[in-house]
């Protein structure tokens, strides 16, 4: 899965987000930096049955800053086959949302 959206109205932020379908993996970039989350699901989490909810929270910006909050939301049963969803909050306010694997 990958996306982006921009953030901010005087202060512009470009946020780029990467899930690995197979190992799990997750990065969020902000203006080309990479932000250093620790992904909550590994590869067996194809295969549990619980956490079907992951909130990534983090700010962006200086003198603007904006609460970022991507919302992982996977099914219950066989997560690594199903297409999950994604859902971005920004300063607590919906964004978008995105389905796929």
């Amino acid at each position: 899965m990958r996306f982006e959206f921009e953030v901010g109205d005087a202060e512009k932020h470009r946020v780029k987000f990467h899930r690995d379908p197979w190992f799990g993996r997750m990065a969020v970039t902000i203006n080309g930096e990479e932000l250093s989350l620790v992904s909550p699901w590994s590869l067996s989490a194809h295969f549990t049955f619980y956490k079907s909810v992951k909130r990534h929270e983090f700010t962006v910006g200086k003198e603007e800053k904006h609460q970022i909050m991507i919302e992982h939301r996977r099914p219950m049963f066989m997560a690594g086959f199903r297409r999950q969803k994604y859902t971005v909050y920004v300063d607590g306010e919906l964004l978008e949302e995105h389905y796929g694997f």
